[in-house]
């Protein structure tokens, strides 16, 4: 009777720490370069935004799609060229996994494993904008602590390392400065949650 018990126990807590189909996320972002790569040697962060859409599959596992831009200026023109700052923008898919160790605090990991960036280059020579475009793949990890207000709102801080593999034409010589776009970024946000179960217990129940 004890182990039993026990056991429905646990199948309940488990169903406990996930009680939501996903969130919609706004995130104000520090964007922190790094690396001996054009990022790392000529730019310096100013800040960022994101707008994430995170859905749950099945218990803690989520897939999660993330829309924003981060901004930059230059710092060393003889590496990146003629230009005044950087806007890096960015869409891409993730897939992860979610725990809640203790009520109300959620932590969480994931990788993007589709996207694309695009880095516009803005210089401002005799008062007419100029923009030159470089395009990339995002590399993109993530870990994130969300810390629930209520039952549908939560803060949350997340920590990303971007490592973008770009496509910019260079002179061979210079392909290791110019192959990726490394930065950190620290967000800070709000997390917007819906429905009640995940995925794949939601059409259970519905059908």
């Amino acid at each position: 009777m004890s182990f039993a018990q026990n056991n429905k126990a646990k199948d309940q807590g488990v169903e406990v720490s996930n009680k939501n189909l996903g969130y919609f996320a706004y995130e104000y972002a520090l964007p922190i370069t790094t690396g001996d790569n054009f990022t790392g040697l000529g730019l310096k962060g100013k800040f960022g935004v994101n707008l994430k859409l995170h859905v749950f599959v099945y218990k803690g596992f989520f897939v999660s799609g993330t829309a924003g831009a981060h901004y930059f200026k230059v710092k060393d023109k003889s590496i990146v060229g003629n230009y005044e700052k950087t806007t890096a923008i960015h869409q891409y898919l993730s897939v992860g996994y979610e725990i809640e160790p203790v009520t109300k605090l959620k932590l969480g990991v994931s990788a993007a494993v589709l996207g694309r960036s695009r880095y516009k280059n803005k210089i401002d020579p005799n008062n007419k904008l100029v923009f030159q475009t470089d395009r990339g793949r995002i590399r993109a990890y993530d870990a994130y602590i969300h810390y629930m207000l209520v039952s549908q709102l939560a803060v949350y801080i997340n920590y990303t390392y971007r490592n973008d593999h770009m496509n910019i034409q260079t002179a061979a010589e210079l392909n290791s400065i110019f192959d990726n776009a490394s930065f950190h970024t620290i967000g800070f946000g709000f997390r917007f949650c819906f429905g009640k179960k995940d995925l794949i217990s939601t059409l259970k129940n519905n059908y």
